[in-house]
């Protein structure tokens, strides 16, 4: 089975960037654990955007299961310059992770009104299960798209 996994990125909000403070190891071990249940519930196909924040810590998790287990990682990037502005760190965390991946398309060529969407619908498409990690109410749209395209759908908050 396929799992989409796509946040709001409210667990960025905070005026914190550092990982190592609190709230990101709290966040990074829900995360961990919900990753390992939707394997151990037969999901072995993942797709993110690898947008910084819960995507590329979902791609970074996945890549260390895939040591171990039969787990596929996709990634579908909004645009093609999406980690052009991040900080050197994370650009070679992000390009890292496209190495390691199975399979990575890009939704568009440039940014453009609804890039994101386009890439969080593409990645549904292929999936029986969306996990909307975010706030409740965000990302309402994606959830209704994914209702209606016959993935199931669960919310978990982000901090």
């Amino acid at each position: 089975m396929i799992c989409t996994i796509i946040s709001d990125g409210s667990e960025l909000y905070g005026n914190c960037r550092n990982e190592k403070e609190k709230p990101y190891p709290e966040i990074k071990g829900r995360l961990r654990e919900t990753i390992w249940k939707l394997f151990c519930e037969g999901y072995t196909g993942y797709y993110v955007n690898c947008e910084y924040g819960i995507p590329l810590w979902t791609a970074e998790i996945i890549t260390a299961l895939k040591l171990y287990n039969d787990i596929d990682l996709n990634i579908v990037v909004p645009f093609e310059e999406q980690c052009r502005d991040w900080c050197e760190e994370n650009r070679d965390r992000y390009y890292a992770i496209h190495e390691k991946a199975d399979s990575v398309v890009f939704a568009c060529r440039e940014f453009e009104e609804g890039c994101y969407d386009i890439a969080a619908e593409t990645m549904i498409d292929e999936s029986d299960l969306a996990v909307i990690v975010g706030s409740s109410g965000s990302m309402d749209r994606l959830e209704m798209y994914a209702k209606r395209s016959g993935a199931a759908v669960r919310r978990i908050d982000a901090v």
